[in-house]
């Protein structure tokens, strides 16, 4: 998987020591079916300990017109919207100060960014602050934050009726989280 899911590569062309491809392919998708990728992450993830900083955002991923096929009796649904003749779905990353995805919720296109924030508020780790863009700026999700005991770091909309206060030095971090998406788009071989 080191070899092909980052570089965009298919399976025959893995390193032959690592087996036949479609042996490489079976365990890859068997390891993603039976959950034991999500394991290592959450393993790797629970020895960086709590963060201080955690910071969401959300991004549009183009889905191919194969993608929304019908459903199978009892298959689960699909997180993919329709937009203007495309088909679409929408990544809600949150990740910690340094960029490194903690949770992932893939969603249809047109859900609000604070309405994705909030259904995954509950699993968040517990943090110091939370730095989000101006999508997020909802009096709701702002109240659910400071109930939680988060510290929202989210700028107003301009055109807002009450600008809230809001101070630009904490969110100059921000850039990590976008140069988290760079890094899982260019794995050209992901399924994200």
């Amino acid at each position: 998987m080191i070899c092909v899911i980052p570089h965009g590569l298919q399976w025959k062309d893995a390193p032959s020591g690592y087996g036949p491809p479609k042996t490489l392919y079976n365990r890859s998708s068997a390891g993603a079916a039976f959950g034991v990728f999500s394991r290592i992450f959450a393993a790797l993830a629970a020895e960086a300990g709590t963060p201080e900083r955690l910071m969401i955002d959300a991004t549009h991923l183009k889905a191919h017109r194969t993608a929304a096929s019908l459903l199978q009796k009892g298959a689960c649904r699909r997180s993919i919207g329709r937009t203007k003749g495309d088909l679409n779905s929408k990544l809600h990353p949150v990740c910690d100060g340094q960029g490194r995805s903690i949770m992932l919720l893939l969603a249809e296109d047109q859900m609000s960014d604070h309405k994705g924030a909030a259904m995954m508020l509950s699993a968040m780790p517990s943090a110091r602050e939370l730095l989000a863009d101006r999508g997020y700026n909802s009096n709701a999700f702002r109240a659910a934050l400071l109930e939680r005991g988060f510290t929202p770091c989210i700028p107003s909309i301009r055109r807002g009726k009450e600008p809230l206060p809001h101070d630009k030095t904490p969110c100059r971090p921000r850039h990590h989280i976008e140069n988290m998406f760079g890094r899982l788009k260019g794995h050209f071989g992901m399924d994200v």
